[in-house]
């Protein structure tokens, strides 16, 4: 951090007289009370105590909610922010309330200069253009038979994850570090429903690491981004962030234009195998009837690649991270497989339908290792109350995954990984009729593409099994420590021994080669 801590004492130093009567005065009496919570200093809350703890936020919050309980209020500024950890609170807010906590608060500093001012779906506050953007979403790339269209993507991501493992592994004795494989296989799926195309390896890797970058810078928010004023102590990275956009725009830019040139030529078109995301997002209309411009569309199309790879892939380690720890869970896992698919063809995207047990692991996994510790930050439109306690208009609102994932009233034995807990009780992602854990948020704001990235863990996780078996690196074994980037991920990546099965019929997958393989799928469906 630029600002010291005595440079910032300082500052703070000088508002808290004037702060003092104004918070005096401010203070309303309400009929119902604000939920507990730490007290805070004039004007800047409780920000002041976040960052002098030298704690990550997630680790700091969940300390309070063992302190104050399910739910409590810190303030950013004087701007109330309440956190919430309870099923029923939850519940109450997301689902019951749900038009009254749909918004999102205003952006600022770096989040406005990347978003072009709120433009993308996960930012952009409750109205229109939210609706306009997200209906877009859904019903041009993520309804059913859209992502249908987009198999050829999912099984030239597969060929790329499968043989970079087996490279590596044939260069390295069978050891392999897998996260490094994994994203980048998400972000080739995810590359190619969002342009429709299957590009070169050096165009990939150049387009992933610029959108690499970036995502990790805005993962690390600072002062400045909630009290523009501090931005001259923030100065370099104000600065590096300013020049970092126009490589973002330039690189996604690209994209788009040769994606209208190849849309322009029509059938001739040899790119043309499916209906992009890209393409739709061209006959969006916002607010004035008028197109999105080239700076507004690198938004939803930066959105897109950056939030389906990392979350993906981060959950796809943790999950191959479990089955090395518990062999006999992968062990069950492979013998679901054979049972469903037999060893003399791969699993496909119709079988894992039938795989139960595949589907409990993934979601123990995301109640054990959710890609975020709280969801995306809400805003309150309107003053409400929940569990009894006031929530003044224009609050911030934050649900705790994690303690919901985790609360031992709901999950028995909640520090172990057990599949099993899933193969006797539904539990519904959605939280519609009930609250149990929320890896994709819950209500208006549920992450849209659900389906579809339940579809990638599974199918990943089969093929993975199926196709090698894994195990621990000896003498090493699997360190679970978490770190926080843009999502949680392992803090020292997964290195396992990989082998390949016997009796697994193999498909290699080429441009060459997509008729016969589609006819291996009709045959069997």
């Amino acid at each position: 951090m630029e600002l010291s801590t005595v440079t910032f004492g300082t500052f703070i130093s000088t508002l808290v007289f004037s702060g003092l009567l104004w918070f005096f005065f401010s203070r309303k009496k309400t009929k119902c009370p604000l939920p507990p919570g730490p007290p805070g200093w004039p004007i800047v809350g409780n920000l002041l105590q976040i960052t002098l703890s030298g704690q990550k936020f997630h680790v700091y919050i969940q300390k309070l909610h063992q302190k104050y309980g399910p739910i409590y209020a810190i303030r950013l500024g004087s701007r109330p922010m309440i956190m919430i950890a309870g099923h029923d609170l939850a519940y109450e807010a997301l689902i019951q309330k749900g038009s009254i906590f749909a918004s999102r608060p205003p952006a600022t500093g770096v989040l406005k200069l990347y978003t072009c001012n709120q433009m993308s779906i996960n930012s952009a506050a409750y109205g229109s253009h939210w609706r306009t953007m997200r209906r877009n979403l859904v019903s041009e790339t993520l309804s059913a038979n859209s992502i249908k269209s987009f198999r050829k993507g999912r099984e030239w991501g597969m060929e790329i994850l499968i043989e970079g493992l087996k490279k590596e592994a044939a260069e390295k004795l069978g050891f392999v570090k897998l996260v490094d494989h994994l994203r980048h296989a998400a972000f080739c799926i995810l590359l190619y429903m969002c342009f429709g195309v299957r590009l070169e390896e050096k165009t990939v890797r150049e387009v992933e690491e610029i959108l690499r970058e970036l995502i990790l810078s805005l993962g690390d928010l600072s002062l400045d981004d909630l009290f523009p004023a501090l931005r001259v102590f923030y100065r370099k990275r104000w600065e590096r962030m300013q020049g970092m956009r126009p490589r973002q725009v330039g690189v996604i830019v690209e994209l788009v234009n040769q994606r209208r040139a190849a849309l322009a030529e029509g059938a001739a078109a040899p790119a043309l195998e499916c209906r992009a995301y890209v393409d739709s997002l061209f006959s969006v209309t916002v607010e004035g009837g008028r197109s999105l411009s080239d700076a507004e569309l690198v938004t939803p199309c930066s959105e897109f690649l950056n939030a389906g790879t990392d979350t993906t892939s981060t959950t796809l380690q943790w999950v191959i991270a479990n089955l090395v720890k518990h062999q006999e869970i992968q062990a069950e896992l492979y013998r679901e497989i054979v049972r469903v698919v037999g060893k003399e063809r791969v699993v496909e995207e119709e079988d894992v339908q039938r795989m139960p047990y595949l589907e409990a692991v993934v979601k123990e996994t995301l109640r054990r290792h959710p890609p975020s510790k709280v969801v995306l930050t809400h805003a309150v439109t309107e003053a409400c109350t929940v569990g009894g306690f006031d929530i003044p208009a224009n609050a911030l609102v934050n649900f705790s995954i994690w303690e919901m994932a985790n609360d031992p009233k709901v999950w028995e034995n909640p520090s172990e990984f057990r599949p099993d807990r899933f193969m006797s009780a539904e539990v519904d992602l959605t939280g519609s009729k009930e609250i149990k854990m929320m890896p994709f948020g819950v209500g208006r704001r549920i992450c849209p593409g659900l389906g579809l990235a339940m579809l990638h863990l599974q199918l990943v996780v089969a093929r993975l099994v199926q196709k090698f078996s894994w195990e621990e690196k000896p003498g090493e074994g699997v360190d679970f420590a978490e770190v926080e980037e843009f999502t949680i991920v392992m803090k020292n990546p997964l290195q396992a021994l990989i082998k390949e099965r016997a009796g697994i019929c193999k498909i290699k997958l080429n441009r060459r080669s997509w008729r016969s393989l589609l006819s291996l799928q009709a045959s069997a469906a």
